[in-house]
């Protein structure tokens, strides 16, 4: 393509590639569906095509030249109008086409100059005003064997900054100029430097990685036996050198390392040779991680507890524990209740949702509630107590002996109540505290109205034959409930 008739184009079509604070729209079409909505991360497939991978990584790189425009400025500004004329040749493996490339490398651009300081040249513009001042435009593309690829873009880009006034000459004049402080063009200088830095990293991560499968420990799924693995927890870091080990082997499952390199057959091959290696890990079917996760979360809470205790004091720190206490066998019981669920045919992968609906169904048998209220029951006595002695520590004399007689009678009731329970389960089995409570309150209520009725009864009784009682007179009396003096 020619790069005159591009930017001819660019020119007759404004905004034909071009947008402001670094969204680029370029004629070269973006993929439907696509726009500027965040592309999913690309990762690493296993099972793909070893020989067919290597083939495309050589034959397709993508390589883009682009436009950085300083538009959106005061006229007055010396370097406005300039350009910056930039290149980007990557990997198929990690981009889905020319867009993406460029949007990739104006990021980068953007961090450094937020990173970075910088006195000339783009980045010290960036610093300045931010991307929101640039038009960033797509000049050209090419694709194929990364020599070729790069080899014209380094030409397109050289050619580029000469025709729009060379490299910059000083930042404070209006000059015929451009915002590269460089000629442009990388080589093939550059790539090998890039290629030498990423075997330097990738030799240090497999040293790392068969240093920690060397050594046995103990095993997740089999407790009390020891194994060779090479599933790194996450949070691993290296205790002896700080390396964080289990981040960089996240990062080389999702292709970091070895994706377009040109032995990445042989990388793979390596890290399929590793005990217990798994490229993907399934969440919802990986046992090991499951347990991992699960003993990890439960030392999180274990550590947030510790310190939600070690700021209470008092009454407040018991009311915590108790709280603590109830949640842990609460846990439990649901554990045990799973446990033996997934020990029935056709519910062996039962979660913690499927509890409530295979109680409904009859499947698993209602916990029995009835143990649950009597320990409650004495874990409010024990709590009682506690705060008895707490109070009769601070008193003395006649106060003292009040509360004394005062606990006493709470006692009593007490034990009124539990013998009361006890007797109401023993003529009703599996019933609850609170079933007791409404039996006694219903027995109550059915009380107080037969002694009413009795009353009526009496009242009418003393009432029959006197004057003013015959027919028509006093019907309010003949329903003994709608008499406000009885009632």
């Amino acid at each position: 393509m020619n790069v005159t008739s591009v930017l001819m184009t660019a020119a007759a079509v404004p905004g034909a590639f071009s947008s402001s604070k670094g969204k680029s729209k370029s004629k070269f079409p973006v993929p439907s569906g696509t726009g500027n909505k965040k592309k999913k991360k690309k990762t690493a497939d296993p099972d793909a095509d070893t020989d067919t991978d290597e083939k495309k990584a050589e034959e397709e790189y993508i390589g883009v030249v682009y436009r950085r425009h300083l538009i959106h400025v005061e006229d007055d500004f010396p370097l406005f109008g300039c350009s910056y004329y930039g290149q980007a040749v990557r990997s198929p493996d990690k981009y889905a086409d020319h867009f993406a490339v460029a949007k990739k490398r104006w990021d980068e651009e953007n961090g450094r100059a937020t990173r970075e300081s910088h006195e000339l040249g783009l980045l010290a513009v960036l610093d300045m005003f931010g991307a929101s001042v640039f038009e960033d435009s797509i000049v050209d593309i090419k694709k194929g064997p990364r020599s070729e690829v790069q080899a014209w873009a380094d030409a397109l880009e050289k050619q580029l900054i000469d025709e729009n006034g060379g490299v910059l000459r000083n930042m404070d004049e209006k000059l015929n100029q451009t915002l590269n402080v460089l000629k442009g063009g990388k080589g093939t200088k550059w790539w090998e430097s890039q290629v030498a830095f990423r075997n330097k990293k990738l030799t240090q991560f497999k040293a790392e990685m068969e240093s920690f499968v060397k050594e046995e420990r103990p095993s997740i799924l089999k407790p009390g036996t020891m194994e060779q693995t090479s599933r790194v927890p996450y949070s691993y870091v290296n205790p002896k050198n700080g390396y964080r080990l289990g981040q960089q082997l996240s990062s080389f499952r999702q292709g970091h390392l070895w994706m377009g390199h040109p032995d990445k057959a042989e990388i793979r091959k390596w890290a399929g040779s590793l005990a217990k290696w798994i490229w993907k890990i399934d969440k919802s079917t990986d046992e090991e991680w499951k347990a991992t996760h699960s003993a990890n979360r439960k030392a999180t809470n274990a550590k947030k507890r510790e310190l939600e205790l070690s700021k209470l004091t008092g009454e407040e720190r018991e009311k915590a524990l108790k709280q603590h206490a109830d949640i842990d066998r609460g846990t439990a019981n649901q554990k045990e209740d799973l446990a033996t669920l997934r020990s029935i045919d056709g519910w062996e992968h039962a979660t913690t949702s499927d509890l409530a609906r295979a109680r409904e169904e009859g499947v698993l048998e209602r916990r029995d509630k009835a143990e649950t209220g009597l320990a409650r029951i004495a874990s409010k006595a024990a709590t009682d107590a506690k705060k008895r002695e707490l109070e009769l520590s601070k008193l003395t004399g006649e106060e003292r002996e009040k509360a004394v007689h005062r606990y006493a009678n709470f006692d009593r009731g007490y034990a009124k109540r539990k013998a009361e329970v006890e007797k109401y389960r023993i003529d009703h089995p599996g019933a609850t505290q609170k079933a007791f409570f409404a039996a006694k309150k219903a027995a109550k209520e059915e009380a107080e109205k037969a002694k009413l009725a009795e009353r009526a009864t009496t009242i009418l009784r003393n009432l029959d034959g006197s004057p003013g009682f015959a027919e028509g007179h006093a019907p309010h009396l003949r329903d003994p409930f709608h008499d406000p003096a009885i009632v």
